[in-house]
């Protein structure tokens, strides 16, 4: 169960940092020197691969199986569950 914990965590932390480059990169005009504009266009090609790269994890971490042990009861798995929905439903919205 802890490494289901630290790999949700591991996602959590990245759609944070993932939400801070979409916000950076919304407050920017569109370029008017076409230079510029392929600069922007190509740091819009390396998030959406990120992206793409991210939800393969996202879904090999929907399909996991949670071990229980005998220390973390069944609310350690809803918590889990629902930590694990939120970082799904997140992750769509991109």
């Amino acid at each position: 169960m802890e490494l289901q914990k630290k790999q949700l965590q591991q996602l959590s932390d990245w759609l944070s940092v993932t939400e801070e480059r979409i916000q950076k990169m919304e407050i920017q005009p569109l370029a008017e020197k076409l230079e510029t504009l392929q600069k922007q266009m190509e740091e819009h090609k390396v998030l959406q691969n990120d992206l793409e790269t991210e939800q393969v994890k996202v879904n090999s971490l929907t399909h996991m199986v949670v071990i229980v042990d005998e220390k973390s009861g069944e609310s350690a798995t809803a918590i889990l569950e629902d930590q694990l929905q939120v970082c799904v439903c997140c992750n769509v919205l991109y």
